[in-house]
């Protein structure tokens, strides 16, 4: 973490490294093992230790723990051990798998849920006016055109093979320029406190968006070209 880092000598950020010794409440630690986490919510340095040296560290907050890692032999039962932990300490033993979803269940209880769906909406929102406004103005400019080939008679199914063609080239495009604006992005803030993940999921999440885009203001071009009467556009 960069917030941990030493200066050696000559004035120059050296990254924490095992061995080297910090000092929490005005009391030493040596660094025996250093983690790679993936960067939460809150980008604060995190640090493990054992309860007697946490209680060593902060005297005055033994009330404000909030959880204790451990680890069970392999051969142990982790039904046993959970039971004989909730039953002898009075603390609530959870194994990794209900303690990800207790965090889950908070985290969806609070603001950020709806923060994110709320931006998500309208994002998807602006995509559609924005898309379907450049795509539409660009099939009007063009209406005579389309006019002419239905003249010269091109029919109803061309037409709509044109126009989806140019809305498929129009969002494939699109997704690949974002997807790679992103992954950038991302590359360039991997070495940060900044928090990425962009899992598979989501890309196919905003492939199936574009997709609803640019088949929605297709709709809407093909819609209007096929009603328009080829006399009257061309002035005969």
């Amino acid at each position: 973490n960069g917030s941990l880092a030493t200066k050696d000598r000559h004035g120059n950020k050296r990254p924490l490294q095992l061995g080297d010794t910090v000092e929490i409440n005005g009391k030493s630690a040596v660094v025996v093992g250093i983690s790679n986490m993936t960067p939460g919510f809150y980008p604060q340095p995190i640090m493990f230790t054992a309860s007697s040296q946490f209680q060593n560290f902060n005297p005055n907050m033994l009330d404000r723990i909030g959880y204790i890692l451990a680890k069970s032999r392999p051969d142990a039962h982790m039904q046993d051990v959970l039971t004989a932990l909730n039953s002898k300490t009075g603390i609530l033993a959870l194994t990794r798998e209900d303690f990800q979803q207790r965090i889950m269940d908070f985290f969806l209880k609070t603001g950020i849920l709806i923060n994110f769906g709320l931006s998500v909406a309208l994002g998807v929102i602006i995509g559609f006016s924005i898309a379907g406004q450049i795509f539409y103005i660009m099939t009007m400019d063009n209406l005579h055109y389309f006019a002419l080939i239905k003249a010269v008679g091109g029919t109803g199914k061309m037409i709509f093979r044109m126009i989806l063609f140019q809305a498929a080239l129009v969002g494939i495009v699109g997704f690949a320029l974002g997807i790679g604006a992103t992954v950038l992005w991302g590359l360039a803030v991997r070495h940060t406190t900044l928090a990425f993940l962009f899992p598979w999921q989501l890309l196919v999440f905003t492939g199936t968006i574009i997709m609803l885009i640019c088949l929605c203001t297709a709709g809407l071009c093909i819609r209007k070209v096929v009603r328009a009467d080829p006399k009257m556009l061309m002035g005969t």
